[in-house]
């Protein structure tokens, strides 16, 4: 019973790996054909589409305009000049972004109709890259705004390198005045007051400074909440809070 087993084990697997093996033949053969028709699809155009040599005279440029569908009014050729453009039109460089939208295209997506001949970069003009639409100011105008902002900053930075305007000079006192103020207590201020007088020289900035002292004893002292921070000021767990005085402005 166990040699018949493994024979059927064995006989179940080759198939499978026969079926398998089939499987990979027939994804091959479908690709390779897929490849065949995308390469067939995705060919040149044909002989009679293709650009022919360049035209000299006004039957070979009328026997081009219609075969491009072109009236010989609108069918402008590229200069002869080794490129290798032949007779193929010169299309007027407009995006597809440009064209009217309302208009009932074959190809909306691409606002073109059949039988249009094609931009020689027709990639360059889809509705996804270059915009020749026309502006709401004319370029010319923009230019002139432009280089006009341009002219007027160089000038008026030329004449400040000639003509310098300088802050002026800070009395020593101005800096006491901003600077003690800010870092030590009124009480302490007070008592420097007489002597930050004595080094200024200007009488305004002395009455400055006896301002400032008296709009410090104006101002009450400083109030936190929390009992003024009283878990986190305390020396001694067993001092109690104190009264928190309200000051009524």
């Amino acid at each position: 019973n166990l040699g018949y087993g493994c024979v059927c084990v064995y006989i179940y697997i080759n198939n499978k790996i026969i079926r398998l093996h089939h499987l990979h033949c027939t994804f091959f053969l479908y690709t390779i054909f897929e490849l065949l028709l995308f390469l067939l699809l995705a060919s040149d155009l044909p002989k009679h589409l293709l650009p022919g040599s360049y035209p000299k005279t006004p039957q070979e440029q009328a026997a081009a305009a219609k075969k491009y569908n072109l009236t010989l009014e609108d069918y402008q050729t590229y200069a002869d000049d080794g490129v290798g453009y032949g007779d193929y039109p010169k299309l007027p460089d407009q995006s597809s972004q440009e064209k009217n939208p309302w208009y009932e295209w074959d190809y909306p997506e691409l606002r073109r109709n059949f039988g249009e001949p094609l931009h020689r970069n027709f990639d360059l003009f889809v509705r996804t890259r270059v915009d020749t639409s026309p502006t709401p100011v004319p370029w010319h105008i923009m230019k002139m705004y432009f280089w006009g902002f341009i002219g007027i900053m160089l000038v008026m930075g030329v004449v400040g390198e000639i003509f310098p305007v300088y802050q002026p000079v800070c009395d020593p006192c101005i800096i006491l005045k901003l600077s003690i103020p800010a870092m030590l207590q009124p009480k302490v201020f007070q008592g420097l007051l007489p002597h930050i007088e004595n080094l200024c020289t200007s009488d305004l900035l002395k009455t400055c400074l006896r301002l400032h002292s008296l709009k410090q004893q104006l101002t009450g002292p400083k109030q936190f909440p929390y009992n003024n921070l009283y878990l986190e000021n305390r020396a001694d767990p067993s001092i109690e809070p104190m009264s928190v005085k309200h000051y009524e402005i």
